[in-house]
């Protein structure tokens, strides 16, 4: 499959995917009731996980991988 083709097919699952997070949101949105704070807080709460995930990934990575070692001597 092209590089093009793929891309789009993970977009369009990323995008038709609708979890409760989304479709809170929406809700909120389409009954313009606190629809400005239900965002903010999702963004803020994804935002925070995120970076919780990286850090934890990165924490253990160069503590059990030899490559993460490696690159922890290496910074």
């Amino acid at each position: 499959m092209p590089p093009l083709l793929r891309g789009l097919s993970l977009d369009l699952s990323l995008i038709v995917a609708i979890g409760p997070q989304n479709a809170f949101v929406l809700r909120h949105g389409l009954t313009r009731r606190f629809a400005l704070l239900a965002a903010l807080a999702c963004a803020l709460c994804d935002t925070l996980l995120i970076t919780l995930g990286v850090l934890g990934c990165r924490r253990v990575t160069r503590r059990w991988c030899w490559p993460g070692r490696w690159w922890a001597r290496r910074s």
